[in-house]
């Protein structure tokens, strides 16, 4: 019969190096480069999602550190840095640098999926928030609602049609004192992220989703118009 056909033993990644170099290496004796995503490559050469991050249950001296959370659309890589901060005695410098992540406890990698605002990242046993993004990555996401549900306004007004609300109108309209049927977008995205107004109303609206809905009633001069909003003509 045929010969078997003898077959690899890959041992794990000693953590030097990316995981993709360490196997190719281990597959050949002439070590090749990984065959990377050609076509994601050439559309997404130089395109960046910038996210501001906190640190998830900070204390003491952490709470007020800020970092930015870059992802590498060509290439699906990560880096975290944290910017120096004047007189506040930290000189700040790379947490991270460039390099594909995995998920905790999970043989997958970080894809830009897994980022949006509110969503958790997981990287040296610390975990990161993302709290604000810059105007291209909202931007990129609103224009890519197949990968990003949370930035698809037409989901979200599917959402608001089926929510009663009731209590949304009363508490912007108290925080409305001059009746102009307008209110701060942080009042507006205060309301809408309130446990006990999204219970009353059936609505489960994720910082991303109200940011997204923020964005498209058109604030002006950081004012948002929302009688649209909990009028149903939204």
């Amino acid at each position: 019969g045929s010969r078997p056909r003898s077959g690899v033993l890959v041992p794990p990644h000693n953590g030097f190096g990316a995981e993709e170099d360490s196997r190719q290496n281990c597959l050949s004796l002439h070590p090749k480069p990984p065959k990377a995503n050609v076509i994601r490559l050439l559309e997404n050469k130089g395109k960046l999602l910038r996210f501001v991050g906190k640190l998830e249950h900070a204390v003491g001296f952490d709470v007020e550190r800020v970092f930015t959370v870059t992802y590498f659309l060509d290439t699906d890589e990560l880096a975290i840095f944290e910017p120096p901060v004047k007189n506040s005695g930290r000189t700040g410098g790379k947490f991270m640098e460039r390099c594909k992540v995995r998920k905790p406890r999970s043989s997958d990698y970080y894809s830009e999926a897994d980022l949006f605002l509110g969503a958790r990242i997981g990287v040296y046993s610390r975990r990161f928030v993302l709290v604000d993004a810059d105007e291209f990555t909202v931007k990129y996401m609103e224009q890519h609602p197949e990968v990003f549900p949370a930035s698809d306004i037409h989901r979200i007004a599917a959402k608001l049609e089926a929510a009663d609300l009731d209590q949304v109108a009363s508490a912007l309209r108290a925080r409305d004192r001059l009746g102009r049927g307008e209110v701060k977008a942080e009042e507006l995205k205060a309301v809408l992220r309130a446990a006990s107004v999204a219970a009353a109303a059936g609505l489960s609206l994720n910082d991303q989703e109200v940011h997204t809905l923020v964005r498209a009633l058109g604030p002006r001069g950081g004012m948002v118009p929302y009688e649209g909003l909990v009028s149903g003509e939204a």
